[in-house]
């Protein structure tokens, strides 16, 4: 489950009023506007935003051991891990590794 619901679950426990509580209920999960597809949306969003924020920590890991992998924070890093999530960003981890050899 991603961390978003819990702490999402967590603002709705305590009753503070969240952006993300407009997005989110608790018996059905993530929504954007109805139930017929519109939570890919808002999936695939996380998704990407997630997947950037891994991009960004992995980066600076991988600069602080002085090690010469790192992946852009661009349009196609945005799109690949929105589409593909946490496997998407080992993927592109994968070419930039598979570049430098």
């Amino acid at each position: 489950m991603p961390l978003v619901v819990y702490v999402v679950r967590f603002l709705y426990k305590v009753r503070i009023n969240c952006p993300l509580s407009d997005i989110y209920d608790i018996r059905k999960g993530f929504y954007l506007m109805n139930e017929n597809g519109s939570n890919v949306i808002v999936n695939f969003i996380v998704r990407a935003i997630v997947g950037m924020a891994i991009i960004f920590f992995v980066n600076q890991y991988l600069d602080y051991r002085d090690i010469s992998v790192s992946v852009g924070l661009n349009a196609v890093s945005f799109l690949t891990s929105g589409i593909f999530g946490i496997p998407g960003v080992a993927l592109l981890y994968g070419i930039v590794l598979y570049q430098n050899l």
